[in-house]
């Protein structure tokens, strides 16, 4: 598996302005973690990952972030976690030993970011006592509510609470029934749902997430929050900016850029103009162009055709007599037939002035090598 670049680990900042708060991310010290997502339902977890997968969350991750691939584990918790870059725990309802809620601490002091994903208590209760516990156990100040169920059916949005860096850009979460997160001192409230309840908070590096339908592919409405996961990806990185994940200064493509590669921050902005080969002679046509970071197929480097319709018609091409530029230099029926001036009219034209063409000008012959054009007798 390959590394992704080195990261920033960040500190939290606060920002407030008259109506909203802003937590930060800055550049404090480097860290090096792995480009893997973990979704583990292994501790009594989600059971149901091969109905309802996280294809909608993992293609978004894979395609616009720079995560290789995602992991999904049930069979026990990982002894090593510097794989992934986004620990993303699912209902787990068994307690997690102390070694685990270690490893998990060092990972979030080392920048990664853990997720908890919940869902109304009506579904699965067990999953918030164990959580909390974990919660505390990280010195997280922020819970899961007991009892919690709320808004039943897949068409549900949450609005944003607080602006908050996994707000950017969004203006409501698509969700379906969904427990209850609660901010602590030090939590942020980012998203809540039409009755009130938490949907989303974030506390340090870990997420709360009251809905797991947010993340799976049960509810149509859950596929439209491809921006929240392309901002979870960012902050789990600790960037500030998701359309620049290798902070080159190159847009990626999600954002209309021409970044060729947003997770190397060697490869910018290596766009290259192809043309179109219609018809498949090797030369492309001026008029019909693309830009691409790779050579699109049926696309050429050229644009030297002058008639992409006809495979005969290019700068190879062999010109004959058709009035058509058939080698395109400019010039039509050129060079096809050579004639000679006959000024004497013997009809042996003088070798030192010949026009091209087709059919012979008034006054020209086809034959040349009279040694003296103005006598008429002359000639070879």
């Amino acid at each position: 598996m390959r590394l992704r670049r080195q990261a920033i680990r960040e500190s939290l900042f606060m920002v407030s302005s008259v109506t909203s708060m802003w937590w930060l991310l800055l550049p404090q010290s480097a860290y090096a973690l792995g480009d893997d997502v973990l979704m583990y339902t292994g501790n009594s977890g989600f059971e149901y990952l091969d109905l309802y997968g996280p294809d909608p969350f993992l293609d978004v991750m894979t395609d616009e972030g720079c995560v290789s691939e995602g992991t999904e584990d049930s069979s026990g918790f990982p002894t090593d976690l510097s794989d992934y870059s986004i620990v993303m725990l699912l209902l787990n309802s068994a307690r997690f030993t102390s070694s685990e809620v270690s490893l998990m601490s060092d990972f979030i002091d080392d920048g990664g970011l853990l997720v908890l994903a919940g869902d109304s208590t009506s579904f699965d209760s067990a999953h918030v006592t164990n959580f909390n516990r974990l919660l505390s156990d990280l010195g997280i100040s922020s819970s899961f509510a007991a009892s919690s169920s709320y808004d039943t059916g897949c068409s549900r949005t949450a609005s944003v609470s607080s602006s908050h860096f996994l707000s950017t850009d969004i203006s409501s979460l698509a969700y379906g029934w969904s427990g209850d997160v609660v901010a602590g001192t030090d939590g942020t409230e980012v998203f809540v749902g039409r009755s009130g309840q938490g949907i989303v908070v974030v506390e340090d590096r870990v997420v709360l997430i009251s809905d797991l339908n947010i993340l799976l592919d049960t509810c149509t409405a859950v596929k439209n929050n491809e921006q929240f996961f392309l901002n979870l990806y960012a902050y789990s990185i600790s960037v500030d900016d998701y359309c620049d994940l290798d902070e080159d200064g190159v847009d990626s493509d999600y954002c209309a850029g021409d970044d060729c590669d947003d997770c190397d921050k060697s490869v910018g902005d290596d766009t290259e103009t192809y043309y179109h080969d219609l018809d498949e002679d090797g030369y492309g046509d001026p008029d019909r162009d693309t830009v691409a970071c790779s050579q699109p197929s049926g696309t050429v480097t050229n644009n030297d055709d002058c008639d992409d319709t006809d495979d005969t018609i290019n700068p190879d091409g062999i010109e004959v007599c058709n009035e058509v530029d058939d080698d395109c230099d400019g010039s039509v029926d050129e060079g096809v037939s050579t004639f000679y001036f006959d000024m004497d009219g013997d009809g042996f034209g003088d070798s030192s002035d010949v026009v091209s063409g087709c059919t012979p000008p008034t006054g020209y012959v086809a034959v040349g090598g009279d040694c003296d054009d103005d006598d008429d007798a002359q000639y070879p």
